[in-house]
């Protein structure tokens, strides 16, 4: 049974329940359009299981990473921010050549880099679940690039959350059980 509203059907409460958030936030300015994929669209999610939606015509790889995007906006619209950068590519290894095979650089994409109002820098990647290839890439990242800390984060309990955190809590819950 599809979920409508404004013109729209979806197929789940939780993405019913974005597009009201969303369009709340249309209305306050704070983005231009959005876009969810509605029971219409051929819906192909992605290899983790996560929706592609569309916010002021840029595609995410997951609702989590667009509603921290509209959440990053709005510091910055509260001035608790200096700015922000999505997308912004670090290099792990260099490429090289052996036995003339070229061999390709490896790289690591960060959803997002804040500058703070102190002008600390953070790298920020919006994470579901935490994959081995992660894993491997986030210890690169911290070897090359000292000064700087890669911070997991996932929407939890109403307010944005490290997943070190958030293991934490549930593992505080677990034993209260």
């Amino acid at each position: 049974m599809p979920y409508e509203i404004d013109g729209c059907k979806y197929k789940t409460k939780a993405l019913r329940d974005t597009h009201i958030l969303w369009n709340e936030y249309k209305k306050k300015k704070l983005i231009k359009s959005f876009e969810l994929p509605q029971v219409k669209d051929k819906l192909k999610k992605s290899r983790y299981f996560s929706y592609k939606p569309y916010v002021d015509g840029i595609k995410f790889d997951s609702l989590m990473e667009a509603s921290y995007y509209i959440y990053l906006k709005e510091k910055l619209k509260e001035k608790a921010i200096l700015g922000f950068e999505r997308q912004v590519t670090y290099e792990l290894q260099p490429g090289f050549r052996k036995n003339g095979k070229k061999i390709l650089p490896i790289n690591y994409i960060a959803d997002f880099v804040i500058t703070n109002l102190d002008k600390s820098i953070r790298v920020i990647d919006i994470k579901g679940k935490v994959t081995v290839d992660f894993n491997l890439k986030k210890k690169l990242f911290e070897y090359k690039y000292e000064e700087l800390k890669l911070e997991c984060l996932q929407f939890h309990d109403g307010q944005w959350m490290s997943l070190d955190e958030i293991k934490k809590l549930k593992r505080k819950t677990k034993k209260k059980k």
